[in-house]
């Protein structure tokens, strides 16, 4: 296996620029990841592995020597360099560049549906992916300016479920949800305003969905006028509102049925 010694390999300052840049990772189509499980989980995951950069602490995980033999090409660093090129704290030693798997369009069936309008921050989005797997969702639709499925914060706060949830981005939100609409969708706004139902009052049906808006702002007027709906998380105590990704799992969670048990 060859050894890269220097941080000025071109191996190396392309994994740089793939963890830094989003528009380097649109224009190439790849993305960087980290830690023994989240790697081997990409790869059982369907997701083709390009480089693995492997530190000398890196060997000592089991996991190591099955990525080995699901890899393109393979190479040893320092641990220098695995800290030079980590983005955490204390690095396993275990880093890969992936290809981003093909967007697929969005066709309604039957299902649960989140949809996010300009969420900002990543880790709410991690997050979110991760109890979207757990609650079942169909699929997780994110408006244009929501954060990139392929930042290393992202990356790592969905624990693998960003392999395996759907997700599908959209260039506008009110318009796609119009369409789908017609396919028989029916959304509803997760909102503060008085005419919003609560949320436990959701009604029934076998294709619906809540958009979750930004932090700040919530969601956006475009997108409540074209929803069927508007509902709200009936809250005790003084707290007026919740973070974006506790607001998210309750409202998977009523979409899933509340008493629904895998099986």
């Amino acid at each position: 296996m060859e050894r890269l010694t220097s941080r000025e390999n071109a191996l190396i300052k392309e994994y740089r620029k793939l963890s830094a840049s989003r528009r380097h990772r649109e224009e190439t189509g790849c993305f960087v990841l980290e830690g023994a499980r989240l790697v081997l989980d990409a790869a059982q995951s369907g997701i083709a592995l390009r480089t693995l950069l492997i530190s000398d602490e890196g060997e000592r995980y089991p996991e190591t020597e099955k990525l080995k033999g699901l890899v393109q090409r393979c190479f040893s660093i320092p641990k220098e360099l695995a800290a030079y090129i980590s983005d955490t704290e204390h690095p396993q030693g275990i880093f890969a560049v992936g290809e981003m798997p093909k967007a697929k369009p969005l066709t309604m069936e039957k299902g649960s549906y989140l949809l996010l309008d300009e969420l900002q921050d990543p880790g709410n989005l991690g997050t979110i992916l991760r109890t979207a797997e757990a609650m079942g969702v169909t699929a997780v639709v994110l408006s244009a300016h929501c954060p990139d499925l392929f930042s290393p914060k992202v990356i790592r706060s969905t624990m693998g479920s960003g392999w395996r949830q759907k997700t599908v981005r959209v260039e506008n939100l009110a318009e796609s949800i119009a369409a789908w609409q017609k396919q028989g969708l029916r959304c509803y706004a997760a909102t503060l305003t008085p005419e919003a139902l609560p949320l436990q009052k959701l009604p029934v049906g076998d294709c619906r969905g809540i958009v979750i808006g930004n932090e700040g702002n919530g969601v956006s007027r475009e997108v409540i006028e074209v929803c069927d709906g508007e509902v709200y998380i009936p809250m005790r105590g003084a707290a007026e509102s919740l973070n974006a990704a506790a607001a998210a799992a309750l409202c998977m969670w009523e979409l899933s049925g509340r008493g629904y048990l895998p099986g």
